[in-house]
């Protein structure tokens, strides 16, 4: 039995925190109707695009909340969270792509050496590393989703208490598209500080 597990620690920096856990099963990730995938992410674009009403990108408060989140642990050096590095991407005008087939050049700095996470860094790990460093900056290649991933645990985290109707709406809505696109199983789970795990397989 897998369990999903969230450490003391971690409640200590952000009591009020919930993590939302689709669990898939079974999926198919190959890419079946791209046309489908472009649209789904080109509508998403425009709808990120409402939380940035603010000129200056730093003072959007979808920004401001997760750089005081990275503020309280210790972190790399330029790290930001994920949902900075995605907003940014398209406030640029730079779109998102569906997932990747696999074959594209890419030879990323430093991937060749052991980059451990810091003392009281918030990180997802596993029985054998580090899966996710800075909360959620960046993943490990060893346990990134590919077009023949089967099995998925995917999370959402949320820290602004005043955005839980949208973060259970999101994780029901990723729920289901992954199960009408993809097939499979899926179901949601949420921990918090009084739900510190949940049993994932």
């Amino acid at each position: 039995m897998k369990k999903f597990i969230i450490e003391n620690d971690f409640w200590s920096l952000f009591p009020n925190a919930r993590i939302g856990v689709v669990i898939c099963q079974g999926i198919d990730n190959s890419i079946k109707d791209e046309d489908k995938y472009k649209n789904m992410i080109c509508n998403s674009e425009k709808e990120a695009l409402k939380y940035l009403s603010n000129t200056e990108f730093s003072s959007n408060e979808v920004i401001k909340v997760w750089r005081e989140a990275f503020k309280k642990f210790k972190t790399k050096k330029g790290a930001r969270s994920s949902i900075e590095a995605l907003l940014k991407r398209v406030n640029n005008g730079n779109n998102l792509g569906t997932i990747n087939v696999g074959n594209e050049e890419f030879i990323p700095l430093g991937t060749d050496e052991n980059s451990p996470p810091y003392e009281g860094e918030v990180v997802y790990k596993d029985d054998k590393g580090a899966i996710c460093r800075c909360f959620n900056w960046r993943e490990a290649v060893r346990t990134m989703l590919t077009e023949n991933t089967k099995n998925a645990l995917l999370c959402i985290e949320l820290i602004d208490e005043r955005r839980a109707e949208e973060f259970e709406n999101a994780l029901k809505d990723l729920s289901k598209v992954v199960q009408d696109s993809l097939g499979g199983l899926s179901k949601v789970l949420i921990l918090d500080i009084n739900n510190k795990e949940v049993t994932i397989e």
